[in-house]
């Protein structure tokens, strides 16, 4: 009502040992309490913050074991550390105000205290205090949407400490090299899942398509894309190309593998916008679609560079832009309108598939099956 901070009043301590003893025999419930120290001023050496002061009156002789005889959490933590000979605390800082206590023990039990560090809390975007409630249950959600192991440590190591450079992608040795508490500060920290999405990219980038292919799979297969069972080495090529391919524009897994759905199935939607501007609006589509799948019947071998030449010459022959037969082949092959280089989609696509839904999306344009929606190929 005072406004002051609830605290123990000290009424039982000056009370005789002997009169405490039979107090407590004749069961009057009770707490066994830590009598403070008489000082001004407790000092906290912090490797973080540098020398925290408290003002000793803040602390009253505070409780050390429970009345139903088990030890509160900070008697057993110290005790607990001090055992295992415990060198470094890094923690919250929301624990800060409990190592004054933590260090009065210490000294009782003359063991030497270990060094601490607080980190400093976490932020949402909004700058308020992250709670559980903004947090998936569990670390493995990222695992279930997408992220790798090593883009969440990242992440996470980023979190108020910095190397000190312009670096912000590391490997799990780099981040270990690098690593010193010297360099964590004291200001909050943001969690922004966005930068996470980030980093998750760029390392999906950096790790070779054989890396990611077992990941990817087991996702595929549970979406359905991919029967179970071990895959031959020429399915195993096949899906090691596609994520070397799609996965520069992946921002996850999940991503990479819903992007990639097309080079594993005919049935895959059209982008309406797509169809519209690149498919129905430019003049004879239908017949430029068939033309280029003509042109590749013949490429060989069959690589980016000589589909490529094969394609450009065939919109030369038929006196169409470049950009419109490529924009076209594209929504026509894989239903999307951006997506990796299209003579490198071509080329780990593969002719017999790039051909046939070349005629098949030609045979759709002239049947008016585009006109009633975006719909999947037959």
């Amino acid at each position: 009502a005072a406004g002051r901070v609830p605290r123990y009043d000290g009424r039982c301590r000056g009370l005789d040992p002997d009169e405490a003893a039979r107090r407590a025999e004749a069961g009057e419930p009770c707490v066994l309490r830590f009598r403070m120290p008489d000082m001004e001023r407790l000092k906290v050496p912090d490797l973080i913050r540098g020398e925290v002061v408290f003002e000793a009156r803040e602390f009253d002789d505070f409780i050390i074991v429970k009345s139903d005889g088990f030890p509160v959490y900070n008697f057993a933590n110290v005790v607990d550390d001090a055992g295992m000979k415990m060198t470094h605390v890094i923690r919250g800082e929301d624990l800060l105000p409990s190592t004054p206590r933590q260090l009065v023990l210490y000294d009782a039990l003359e063991c030497p205290p270990p060094q601490f560090a607080h980190a400093p809390m976490l932020l949402t975007p909004e700058r308020r205090k992250l709670s559980k409630r903004d947090l998936p249950e569990g670390a493995l959600a990222y695992r279930d949407e997408g992220y790798l192991p090593v883009a969440v440590v990242n992440f996470l190591s980023l979190l108020g400490w910095s190397p000190g450079d312009d670096r912000e992608v590391f490997t799990l040795d780099e981040i270990v090299q690098a690593f010193s508490i010297d360099r964590i500060s004291p200001a909050p920290a943001v969690f922004d899942k966005q930068k996470m999405e980030w980093l998750n990219a760029q390392h999906l980038k950096r790790t070779p398509g054989s890396e990611l292919a077992p990941l990817v799979r087991e996702r595929m297969v549970a979406a359905g894309m991919l029967g179970p069972g071990e895959p031959s080495d020429e399915e195993a090529g096949y899906l090691v190309a596609v994520v070397d391919l799609m996965k520069e524009r992946a921002r996850t897994l999940n991503q990479l593998v819903e992007h990639s759905r097309f080079f594993f199935s005919d049935e895959y939607a059209f982008d309406e916008v797509g169809v519209r501007k690149r498919l129905l609006k430019p003049e004879g589509m239908a017949d430029i679609l068939v033309g280029l799948a003509g042109s590749l019947d013949a490429v060989a071998p069959w690589t980016a560079e000589a589909i490529e030449t094969s394609f450009r010459a065939s919109a030369d022959a038929q006196g169409v832009a470049h950009g419109t037969a490529i924009h076209g082949a594209r929504v026509a092959v894989s239903g999307q309108t951006v997506g990796p280089g299209l003579f490198d989609l071509l080329a780990v696509l593969g002719r017999e598939r790039t051909t046939a839904r070349l005629r098949a999306a030609a045979e759709k344009l002239r049947a008016g099956a585009f006109l009633s929606g975006s719909g999947t190929t037959a």
